[in-house]
């Protein structure tokens, strides 16, 4: 069976990236699987990258495409985990015990890069005065597509509902980097919308 992915051409091509330091995200708990899009196919990317004999590619795209597919298998060749490309159970619990992709839990700043996501955004482009991505909206549902947004210093992206407080603190242009600041407390009652 030949597969032909056009869309991820482009994506290829427009989304190249530098390998971007760390992105913050909660352990693995999604499968994943070819054509998915999601911020946890971003942070697979990621990891799987830190490895040049899996992903030389390094593409942080956050779509799953033939290139993560390939990686995917030779990650489960390497740690003996039956190569399917699907990323399920056994596959994701070795990435969360090589990666300990835990969340963050007091306050603090974080920097991130271009093709690093901070929360649900995914920073595409540092302007002097702006961030450029794509907002991946978790409430009231949860969106698999990203919509395109732009944030300034002193904006919040965190979600209030979770008790998570993210603010952009700064943006630095040239050394295009955007830190923020982190404040993770005791959601208010209620929680997060349906």
């Amino acid at each position: 069976m030949k597969l032909f992915y056009p869309f991820f051409v482009v994506v290829a091509v427009v989304a190249m990236v530098t390998l971007p330091t760390r992105m913050l995200a909660a352990s693995y708990s999604q499968n994943m699987y070819l054509g998915l899009k999601s911020t946890q196919v971003a942070q697979l990317q990621q990891d799987l990258a830190k490895d040049p004999g899996i992903y030389p590619q390094q593409l942080v795209t956050g779509f799953f495409g033939r290139l993560t597919l390939q990686a995917v298998k030779l990650f489960q060749a390497k740690y003996g985990i039956w190569q399917t490309g699907f990323v399920g159970p056994l596959t994701r619990a070795k990435l969360n015990e090589l990666y300990d992709n835990g969340s963050t839990t007091a306050a603090g700043d974080i920097t991130k890069g271009v093709g690093q996501q901070e929360g649900s955004f995914l920073i595409q482009k540092i302007n002097a005065n702006s961030v450029d991505g794509l907002w991946y909206q978790k409430y009231p549902l949860e969106t698999l597509n990203g919509t395109p947004k732009t944030i300034t210093v002193g904006d919040n992206i965190g979600y209030a509902c979770e008790g998570i407080s993210e603010i952009v603190v700064s943006i630095n242009a040239v050394n295009q980097t955007v830190t923020f600041h982190k404040v993770t407390s005791k959601p208010p009652l209620g929680g997060c919308p349906l």
